[in-house]
């Protein structure tokens, strides 16, 4: 990697030192890459130059075997049993590759400090230390393997029933590394203290970030690796009517279960060995309960002998869709004014959490009152961030009905009037969509968070504050459609 020089005092000068040579500079080189030693592209290969054109190694033909069956209990098609699995094989997203167009040399992106445009010289420029992403070349291929079992009953009035166990295991998905990490504890070590800083708490008179990792004259190094794990089982029981009277429909009810180690393209794997402990947790998709109702009906005719009565008010359609569904998870978050990872995990790039220590839920339907604060606190200094799960909290949840009334008027063979009223959240049911879940402290000393919805009075502290729903979706709406078909 290019040499980063880093602030040392000699005979009480500020001076800039070279931690592998041992050689002194003027304090300008500090936190500098000097021109000419070292090459920004050290270890970067192109795609089909250096190493394979897809960017990870060529593991050949993959082999995804499927399997199904139906089985007919009575003979009648009144009792089917129906199961499967199989192994699937995904390619790793777009977004990844393109992630590596924003390595040197294809981008660079120099940042002046306390200086003008008008000084820059491109050959003399002093670049600060790049990020990069790289692909694990010996990834394996992101593979899920499927299955299902159930069965299918032929019930009276036309209804047929539908249940079925369905499950899967995710393997080898898409996890970041950070290659550059700064460890744990780094911020606290002695050896690691600028002499040029002063004051301030445990962690701040640290050296800045790009001086405390392994590979100077680089920032974060992502990995983009194929570590990551899922699951999924559900319960799945579908009812539907065929067309029979007017009426069809179909409802159907699943009761679901997602768990990994991540679901999200951004988060990195642990630097040490408590990844699973810390990030096993329901997933981004993890819905609990699901309950849709689909349905159409034929509004049966009172006015077949009146003729104008029967056009008017005859021939109505009411249709709809219903949905109700809990809501998805998520963690609730921590914000210390005036301090950051290096105060409290003595690492710049490794992260904290908001210590649980009770029971946060409220079980109150107030939309000021979601959140038990007292149920959390500060963690401990040097803590590595698992002072509690990841995705414990479930946000608001949906109920949602959406209908439509309409008619068409034949007007000739050719001409034809359709008329259409739709209404969204028909009932205009209130449904929240997220709650403002980030207790703040004013220091690390002060165990009272400052953003609580209200003050110890009772009175108004802040109508955003912690536990309170922070949006809504959309209220009811209507509309009206005519359109004519010829």
């Amino acid at each position: 990697p290019m040499r980063l020089y880093y602030p040392t005092l000699v005979n009480g000068v500020k001076m800039a030192l070279d931690r592998v040579t041992g050689q002194t500079f003027p304090s300008t080189y500090i936190g500098k890459l000097v021109p000419g030693v070292g090459s920004i592209t050290n270890g970067i290969a192109q795609a089909d130059k250096g190493v394979e054109k897809g960017l990870i190694r060529n593991r050949g033909i993959h082999y995804a075997p499927r399997f199904g069956f139906a089985y007919d209990v009575t003979g009648e098609q009144k009792i089917v049993l129906r199961g499967g699995a199989g192994i699937f094989y995904d390619r790793f997203q777009g977004n990844e590759v393109f992630d590596m167009l924003t390595n040197p040399p294809t981008t660079i992106s120099p940042t002046l400090y306390n200086g003008f445009l008008k000084d820059i010289d491109p050959k003399s420029a002093l670049l600060a230390p790049l990020g990069l992403h790289a692909f694990d070349w010996n990834g394996p291929v992101p593979t899920v393997y499927n299955w299902n079992f159930g069965f299918q009953t032929r019930l009276p009035y036309n209804l047929i029933l539908d249940t079925a166990y369905v499950g899967s295991e995710a393997m080898h998905q898409l996890q970041r590394v950070n290659l550059n990490a700064i460890p744990y504890g780094a911020t606290f070590q002695a050896q690691n203290q600028d002499p040029t800083k002063s004051g301030g708490i445990l962690g701040s008179n640290a050296y800045d970030r790009d001086y405390l990792r392994q590979y100077t004259g680089f920032g974060d190094i992502a990995l983009h690796a194929f570590g990551g794990t899922a699951n999924y089982n559900s319960l799945q029981n579908t009812l539907s009517k065929r067309f029979a009277k007017g009426l069809t429909f179909s409802a159907n009810y699943t009761w679901a279960r997602s768990l990994g180690t991540s679901d999200d393209r951004g988060n990195y794997n642990r630097i040490d060995s408590n990844t699973r402990v810390a990030n096993y947790a329901l997933t981004a998709l993890h819905r609990q309960h699901t309950f849709n109702f689909y349905y159409t009906y034929d509004i049966p005719s009172f006015f077949k002998t009146k003729a104008t009565m029967h056009t008017l008010l005859d021939g109505w359609q009411l249709s709809g869709a219903t949905t109700l569904q809990t809501g998805s998870p998520y963690t609730p978050g921590i914000s210390i004014s005036g301090v950051g990872n290096q105060n409290m995990t003595g690492s710049y790039t490794e992260g904290f959490r908001l210590k649980l220590i009770g029971d946060p839920r409220t079980g109150s339907n107030d939309p000021y009152n979601r959140l038990n604060a007292n149920a959390f606190t500060i963690p401990q200094v040097g803590t590595i961030g698992i002072d509690a799960p990841r995705n414990y909290m479930i946000n608001p949840g949906i109920s949602n009905w959406n209908i439509t009334l309409q008619k068409e008027f034949v007007v000739k063979e050719r001409y034809r009037l359709q008329l259409r009223a739709d209404s969204f959240n028909t009932f205009n049911h209130t449904q929240f969509s997220g709650i403002n879940s980030t207790l703040n402290f004013a220091s690390l000393t002060n165990l009272s968070p400052t953003n609580l919805y209200k003050k110890a009075d009772g009175s108004v502290n802040n109508i955003n504050g912690f536990g309170t729903v922070s949006g809504a979706r959309d209220p009811r709406i209507m509309q009206l459609t005519m359109r004519f078909q010829f």
